[in-house]
C-alpha cells in the first residue's frame, strides 16, 4: 500500500512534487519534524546528514521514540521515514564541511551554529543543482526561516547580511532551548515555502514567528 495524495492534487500535482528533491542538514527540533512533513506531501528523494544520536532530552521536541535511544538520528530517522512512509532516504551520519556537493533541487539548513550555517551556504552556493535554500533558526518559542535563491545577488546579499559570528549571537539556558511548538511551526512554514516553490511561487526572503507573544511576520 502507498501514500493516497488525492486530497492534495489540486495544491501539489504530483508530477511536480515527485520531481522536488530535498538535502536536510541536522535531523534535530527541525530537521527530524521536516523529513516526515515532506515525506506526507509526497517528496520521497530525502538526503539526510547529522553525526549525533538520540538522548532522552531530544525525545521531548524532536521526532524520536523510546526504542530511538543511542541510536544515530539518521538512522533512526531513516528507519521511521521508511516504516511509516516507505520513503527510502538516503543518510549520511556525518557533519557536512565547506566542500560538500549537494545534488537536490533544495537543501535546509536545520542546524544550530552559525559555523555550519556557513559551511552549508558554501557549499550551496558553489552547487549547480541548488535552487532553494532554507535556513531555520530556532530559540524556544522563537523562530525564524530564510528562504534564500542561489545565483540570485539581490536574495544572497540579504541573507548573507544575517550571517555573523557564533560568538555574537544570544545564547539562552540550557532549560530554553527548544519546544516542540516552535519547532512544528516552523517545520510548517519551511513545508509550505517549498510548496509554494514547487508551484513555482514566490517566497518570502524571511518570516518570523514569536510564539510567546502570538506573533508572526513576513519580513522581507
Amino acid at each position: 500500500m502507498s501514500l493516497d495524495f488525492r486530497r492534495q492534487e489540486g495544491i501539489l500535482p504530483s508530477s511536480r512534487v515527485e520531481r522536488c528533491s530535498v538535502t536536510i542538514v541536522g535531523c534535530g527540533a527541525i530537521g527530524s519534524h521536516a523529513a516526515e512533513t515532506l515525506a506526507k506531501i509526497g517528496i520521497s528523494s530525502l538526503v539526510i546528514w547529522d553525526d549525533d544520536f538520540v538522548e532522552p532530552h531530544n525525545l521531548p521536541n524532536q521526532g524520536y521514540r523510546l526504542i530511538d535511544l543511542g541510536k544515530p538520528k539518521v538512522v533512526a530517522l531513516q528507519e521511521r521515514l521508511l516504516t511509516n512512509l516507505g520513503v527510502k532516504a538516503i543518510a549520511h551520519r556525518d557533519r557536512v564541511g565547506e566542500d560538500t556537493d549537494y545534488k537536490t533541487n533544495v537543501v535546509i539548513s536545520a542546524v544550530d551554529s552559525m559555523k555550519a550555517r556557513k559551511h552549508i551556504w558554501a557549499g550551496v552556493q558553489r552547487s549547480d543543482s541548488v535552487e532553494l535554500f532554507i535556513d531555520g533558526r530556532m530559540g524556544a518559542q522563537f523562530g525564524q526561516v530564510f528562504s534564500v535563491h542561489p545565483k540570485v545577488p539581490s536574495s544572497e546579499e540579504f541573507y548573507e547580511k544575517h550571517l555573523f559570528d557564533d560568538t555574537k549571537g544570544h545564547e539562552a539556558p540550557c532549560t530554553e532551548k527548544a519546544t516542540i511548538h516552535c519547532a512544528v511551526g516552523l517545520v510548517s512554514w519551511i513545508t509550505a515555502s517549498i510548496s509554494a516553490y514547487i508551484q513555482q511561487m514566490e517566497v518570502p526572503k524571511l518570516f518570523e514567528l514569536d510564539f510567546a507573544n502570538f506573533h508572526s511576520e513576513k519580513v522581507a
